[in-house]
């Protein structure tokens, strides 16, 4: 019958998900399925590898006590597919749920944050997300740095059962992009515009540096309410007409058009660990600037893929927008740069490699080091707590 893995994406994960099943779905000896929602099965259902088995379900929302009964559904569903993995991706009420009805079923889990965020960190995010490690069998991390995190944050981690690949490049949003758009003068900051995303020594940096740039433009793409303190520096922005925010939902194809019309793409980070930004920005050959938190460095280095400048700060981001933003020449060398990392490094061909490997050691016990790739040096993240 060969190796049986049922996916699920969790919480914000379906891009990354997407790109892994499809790639392990090339191996013969493995049959993969995929618990994905109905709404996004319509996002998916014309990349989605046709050798993957869909099990459909309803996604509910924390809130939602019907929760309950869909998970002991879906549960149903894994074990008539006689799954002998199920591997979901970071943490959740309902995924906490899940697991207690897939008795048998060895679990593994993607830890893609071995802490949480600084606003992230409630006592309810905590507790889900020291549950989801304790019950997995197996963990998956990006780095070899995040797996000392990992390590280092949840004692219950066995070392050997980790296994390191990663985050490959975002080639999706290539396949929506019908026609590149022309690039403008637009400075790119894509996602919720939280405060662990540095979004407020961003905007007060822009500031600082706009009076340089005319006719550049700083374009904020995604929900959520702006923190409290960056409100001043973004309507100071609004009124000199210097600031364009997209509130709404945007299709895949628009994403892509958004990335791409942009000059480059900013990650101010304050913290993190990894960006699922870079990962569309490599596909999309888009140059970044970035500062170096958490995994970052182990993937790119500054002035080969990405241009780094230090957290939080201010004076330092605005030399870098304006070396950027004046410098087109550095743009297409980074941009073309990252792409061609991701290209021969990132591949999600490996991360399918190193995965098939480590579900045959899980399941059969056979003793092992963590499986790491050979390019991902052993630095420790940086800025991670």
């Amino acid at each position: 019958m060969g190796l049986r893995v049922v996916f699920h994406p969790g919480p914000s994960f379906d891009d990354y998900t997407i790109h892994l099943v499809n790639a392990l779905a090339q191996y013969d000896t493995l049959t993969v399925g995929l618990a994905l929602d109905h709404g996004q099965i319509a996002r998916f259902h014309d990349v989605l590898d046709t050798r993957v088995h869909l099990l459909p379900y309803r996604r509910p929302r924390r809130r939602h006590v019907w929760g309950v009964y869909e998970m002991q559904r879906l549960a149903r569903a894994i074990r008539r597919f006689q799954a002998h993995i199920f591997h979901y991706q970071g943490f959740g009420l309902w995924e906490s749920v899940l697991v207690r009805f897939l008795r048998g079923v060895t679990v593994v889990n993607t830890v893609h944050d071995p802490v949480n965020h600084i606003d992230y960190r409630t006592w309810l995010n905590e507790t889900l997300l020291r549950d989801a490690v304790r019950t997995a069998h197996g963990w998956v991390v990006h780095s070899r740095g995040m797996a000392l995190l990992l390590q280092q944050e949840h004692p219950t981690v066995v070392p050997e059962w980790v296994c390191i690949h990663p985050f490959g490049p975002f080639t999706y949003y290539r396949q929506r992009l019908s026609t590149p758009p022309p690039e403008e003068r637009e400075i790119l900051f894509f996602g919720r515009p939280r405060r662990n995303k540095g979004i407020d020594v961003l905007l007060q940096a822009f500031i600082q540096v706009a009076p340089h740039l005319p006719g550049w433009q700083l374009v904020l793409a995604g929900h959520g309410e702006i923190p409290k303190e960056a409100r001043p520096f973004y309507q100071h922005l609004k009124r000199e007409g210097r600031l364009r925010h997209i509130k709404a939902f945007l299709p895949d194809a628009e994403v892509a058009r958004v990335f791409r019309r942009a000059a480059f793409v900013v990650l101010p980070y304050r913290h993190g660990t990894q960006s699922g930004i870079l990962a569309v920005a490599a596909a999309l050959e888009r140059a970044v600037l970035a500062t170096p938190v958490g995994a970052l460095p182990e993937f790119v280095q500054h002035g080969r893929e990405v241009f780094f400048v230090p957290p939080e700060d201010g004076p330092a981001l605005a030399a870098g927008l304006r070396t950027l933003a004046q410098n087109p020449a550095l743009r297409q060398r980074l941009a073309a740069q990252l792409a061609r990392t991701a290209r021969r490094a990132w591949t999600w061909s490996r991360a399918a490699r190193a995965l098939v490997g480590f579900y045959t050691r899980l399941l059969t016990g056979a003793d092992t080091s963590p499986i790491s790739d050979p390019t991902i040096d052993s630095r420790p993240p940086t800025n991670a707590t």
